[in-house]
């Protein structure tokens, strides 16, 4: 039994020592409680970044964390965002730059601060990143008073539900309409004057820049427009730029096709040389010859419209710089059924129905002029020349009538208005003997089935 006992007993003493042993050691192998060392603490912060105009979509920016004092990047950090939220661990006591960057989004920079007595170690932070902007600029004046003329203009945002609106309070102090739009944004443009009478209509090209400056006359009456582009906005302050000194006069005049007699229509010619057009519209008295000045040495496109009932005209003019004025007569189609006029700048890729985006000024003018006349349906009508089979051709000839028709379709034209039909080279205007007759068969006439009556 005393053995037993002291067995027991001695068991027990080895436990002891064993787990006095461990301790000891645990002691010993330890650092000695310090206090906290805060300069290697760190913030967990979560970034997003948002569209500042449209809060509900998330962006993913480049990211680049910057000593806020000596501005230099710092690295271990993520470059970028792989998702809607970003992860970033910063040591406190320190500032911050976090800069964001982003395609189509202007450069945005979080300033964030851990130099405070209070830190929150778990944070989020949202960044609103604005769309890159240009600046849009318009000034008119009177060419014979240079007094500023107040319009009204409307900016339609092509690419999203987004339209600007910009009156009279929207001019500064320099009669100057400005106003910021997206940059990679497509915008068509309309400017209106006092009584609502559209002015202008276009699309706002970046290559050519995005400020317009306009002069506006009266000449027997007709108002004339003269609208240039620059992408310098200095220009805007010096409507001179738009005088034609020393230009030639032509003198346009408009007559029906039939009777010969002069019609109430306004023009526009597009200057192929700069970014300049001038518009004319007609107004009470109209139908005279109109007296319109072109720079010598330059060639334009001139595109007639009467108001209603006409089929438009366009041709090319070339200014000469020897030589008198120039006499321009026009006689327009009126629009009855069974009258026809072809498209002149319609094309075409090779053995293709697919339209080239030259097309689109001349289908442009197709649409406007359905528009002004709601009650004409035509019949669109392609031809080829004789180069490949003749079945070949006709099949190519209803695919590229249909590829027209599906262009109005786009632009609002009603289905019911248009009906299509190819004739391969069944129809040639000319023998087709060489390449500029092959050039005048292959074409896309407009034939009215139903008239404006």
């Amino acid at each position: 039994m005393k053995r037993h006992l002291l067995e027991h007993f001695t068991v027990l003493l080895l436990i002891f020592c064993i787990g006095a042993e461990g301790y000891a050691q645990i002691k010993i192998n330890t650092p000695k409680t310090k206090k906290t060392n805060f300069n290697v603490a760190t913030v967990a912060l979560t970034l997003t970044a948002k569209d500042a105009e449209n809060r509900q979509k998330f962006l993913r920016p480049q990211v680049q964390v910057l000593n806020d004092s000596t501005k230099q990047a710092l690295s271990g950090f993520p470059g970028s965002f792989a998702q809607d939220q970003l992860s970033l661990n910063l040591p406190i006591y320190k500032k911050y730059q976090i800069k964001l960057s982003l395609a189509d989004y202007a450069d945005t920079t979080l300033v964030y601060d851990l130099t405070g007595t209070k830190v929150n170690y778990k944070d989020k932070q949202q960044v609103l990143m604005r769309p890159q902007r240009v600046a849009f600029g318009l000034k008119v004046s009177d060419v014979e008073t240079g007094n500023d003329v107040p319009v009204n203009v409307v900016l339609n945002n092509k690419n999203r539900n987004e339209q600007i609106t910009l009156n009279n309070k929207d001019r500064n102090k320099d009669g100057v309409y400005k106003v910021g739009i997206r940059e990679k944004d497509d915008y068509d443009v309309e400017i209106k004057d006092g009584n609502n009478l559209a002015i202008y209509k276009g699309k706002i090209n970046k290559n050519k820049g995005t400020n317009f400056l306009i002069t506006a006359q009266k000449v027997q009456g007709y108002n004339i427009y003269t609208v240039r582009q620059f992408k310098d906005a200095a220009n805007l302050k010096d409507a001179s730029l738009l005088a034609v000194k020393g230009g030639k006069t032509v003198s346009l005049n408009v007559q029906d096709l039939e009777t010969d007699e002069n019609i109430k229509a306004g023009a526009i010619f597009t200057n192929k040389n700069r970014n300049e057009q001038i518009i004319i519209h007609p107004t009470t008295g109209s139908g005279k010859a109109i007296q319109v000045k072109l720079r010598e040495g330059d060639e334009y496109d001139m595109e007639v419209n009467a108001s209603k009932n006409y089929f438009f005209h366009t041709q090319k003019i070339k200014v000469r710089p020897k030589g008198a004025s120039k006499d321009v007569t026009v006689r327009l189609t009126k629009l009855k059924t069974g009258a026809k006029i072809a498209l002149n700048d319609i094309y075409f890729d090779f053995n293709s129905a697919a339209l080239k985006d030259s097309s689109f000024i001349e289908l442009d003018r197709v649409v406007k002029m359905l528009r002004t006349n709601p009650k004409v349906k035509l019949s669109i009508e392609a031809h080829t020349d004789n180069v490949g089979s003749k079945r070949k051709n006709l099949k190519l000839s209803n695919r590229r009538a249909k590829s027209v028709a599906d262009y109005l379709k786009e632009k609002k034209i009603g289905q019911n208005r248009l009906v299509t039909k190819g004739f391969g080279e069944d129809r040639p205007l000319v023998p087709n003997t060489s390449k500029k007759n092959k050039a005048k068969n292959r074409r896309v006439e407009l034939r009215v089935i139903r008239s404006t009556q």
